[in-house]
């Protein structure tokens, strides 16, 4: 090794009395004698803990990503968004410099059931979207997701494109979950909506924001109506035990 390196009896020297994780880092004609620290990431790869895939980048280690009820980690893999307060507060920094590295951009957007934003992670949103959708709609429907799933809801489809935007398995009944935004669709295009959606599920409700609230009633009509809020949970449990009043009441 001196004779390949061109090492000088002091760099020999260096490298004798090198513990674990010393070594020599040679730029050029510059021998430095250097101690590499592990990150706990790195520290949970060589231990060989069992890694999760998040969305087709390379998988992350385990017990890194920690989260406040782990019954939310499918949301996360599959769909490629991070909610700062579903994560493990003792890993939080740990976990969203690794997002950074990974190309995701921390956002703002309406929480949906109380007054405020929510902080959230996203990436390759172009324009202020992910594929056709806003980030107030994606973060929404995901968001709206993770209550019924912590609530023991089972949920069948989470669709960003066509069909309902949440369909969720209540007794032996489904309900479909649509989120509407502002502007996004008109009169005749929200009748035909819930149109298809009674014709499919056992249950249609529509999510809407204060601004198209009165929109959506005359296109859906009040009963099937939930303005989103401090009692949009109340609202959909209430539509959840209606669904399956043989089961215990939902807390």
């Amino acid at each position: 090794m001196q004779s390949f390196y061109s090492l000088n009896e002091n760099n020999v020297n260096d490298l004798m009395t090198c513990g674990v994780g010393e070594g020599l880092v040679i730029v050029g004609d510059e021998v430095i004698p250097t101690k590499f620290t592990a990150t706990e990431h790195e520290i949970a790869i060589i231990k060989g803990k069992k890694p999760v895939k998040i969305s087709g980048e390379e998988s992350e280690a385990e017990p890194l990503f920690m989260f406040v009820d782990e019954r939310l980690r499918s949301l996360f893999s599959d769909h490629s968004i991070y909610f700062t307060d579903w994560l493990d507060p003792t890993k939080k920094d740990t976990i969203l410099e690794y997002l950074r590295t990974q190309g995701y951009k921390g956002y703002l957007s309406p929480n949906p059931f109380v007054k405020g934003n929510m902080q959230i992670w996203l990436k390759d949103v172009v324009d202020g979207k992910i594929g056709k959708e806003s980030i107030d709609h994606y973060s929404t429907c995901i968001r709206i997701a993770g209550l019924l799933i912590q609530r023991n809801i089972p949920i069948l489809s989470i669709n960003h494109n066509d069909d309902a935007d949440i369909v969720a398995k209540i007794g032996d009944k489904t309900l479909a979950i649509e989120y509407e935004v502002p502007g996004s669709h008109k009169f005749e295009e929200l009748v035909a909506k819930r149109q298809r959606g009674e014709e499919k599920y056992d249950k249609v409700v529509f999510i809407c924001q204060q601004a198209n609230f009165d929109d959506v009633i005359k296109a859906c009509g009040s009963e099937i109506t939930i303005q989103r809020g401090l009692q949009l949970e109340e609202n959909l449990m209430k539509v959840v035990e209606d669904l399956n009043p043989a089961e215990p009441k939902i807390t």
